[in-house]
């Protein structure tokens, strides 16, 4: 059982460590059109109703947007990620997956970070540089050029293949979006105590017209594949209690006939 219990912790840790967070914070519907213009209005004041929380180890605001990333080999469809490299860290481990290059840092405004995957279908290696096309707020569409400066390898094909991250900044400009942003994204100081902190958040921001999910909400893909471990897993355990327990009864039962003459003397 405590093999289970770590197996299942790691697989859980790998998906919200790298990218999803522990609890993520939306405009309404943005989860279901990934528009620019169900964005966060006024992401300060949501920072500091959060900083408040002390079950919140760390949040960081992102910009998430559908993108073209155009090289001289080819084009490809990606989520766009405009992150906050200083809470970034706080809040996942993407600076410690870095393959090749170096992580973003505050002022990379044309840096670009792509997944192994990505780089490898469009041929780009560090210093390459390459287009990111993405609909503006106004619905028109907006290019700009990036030189990548670094390589990430989480292990997930999904994430590798899928997500590049330019700075929150350089999407904030691109996409006319001002001060606003799409996403919060929480790390709680216990895992096991998300459902607790994701119903406080919902009531401390009841007044926004906000979607508040938890991992389990975000990845019904992760809960399936947990439910069919856990049924391997025990599966496994019962064959593994049977094979012990008739290791254990043949012990006995040898002994019992080997000393016959014995007992029948007692």
């Amino acid at each position: 059982y405590a093999v289970e219990d770590g197996m299942r912790a790691q697989l859980i840790d790998n998906v919200t460590g790298f990218y999803l967070g522990h609890i993520q914070i939306t405009a309404a519907s943005f989860q279901q059109e990934y528009d620019p213009k169900y964005s966060i209005a006024h992401p300060s004041a949501v920072a500091e109703i959060l900083s408040q929380d002390r079950e919140i180890k760390a949040f960081s605001g992102r910009i998430e947007t559908p993108a073209f990333l155009n090289s001289s080999s080819g084009s490809l469809g990606v989520l766009l990620t405009g992150i906050d490299p200083g809470s970034e860290t706080k809040v996942t481990r993407l600076s410690q997956v870095i393959q090749s290059g170096k992580f973003l840092e505050a002022g990379d405004d044309q840096s670009i970070i792509l997944g192994k995957s990505l780089a490898e279908k469009l041929d780009l290696s560090l210093d390459d540089r390459v287009v990111a096309t993405v609909s503006c707020l106004d619905g028109t569409l907006v290019q700009e050029c990036f030189r990548v400066k670094g390589i990430i390898r989480t292990g997930s094909e999904s994430l590798d293949r899928g997500l590049a991250f330019i700075t929150l900044q350089s999407a904030q400009r691109m996409l006319s979006l001002g001060e606003r942003i799409t996403t919060f994204v929480l790390a709680v100081t216990d895992p096991s105590r998300i459902g607790h902190v994701q119903t406080n958040v919902r009531q401390k921001l009841r007044a926004f017209p906000f979607e508040i999910k938890s991992w389990h909400d975000l990845s019904p893909i992760l809960i399936q594949t947990i439910g069919l471990f856990d049924f391997i897993l025990y599966l496994i355990g019962n064959i593994v209690f049977v094979i012990i327990t008739v290791g254990v009864a043949n012990t006995i039962m040898i002994t019992v006939v080997e000393r016959n003459r014995e007992i029948g003397i007692l």
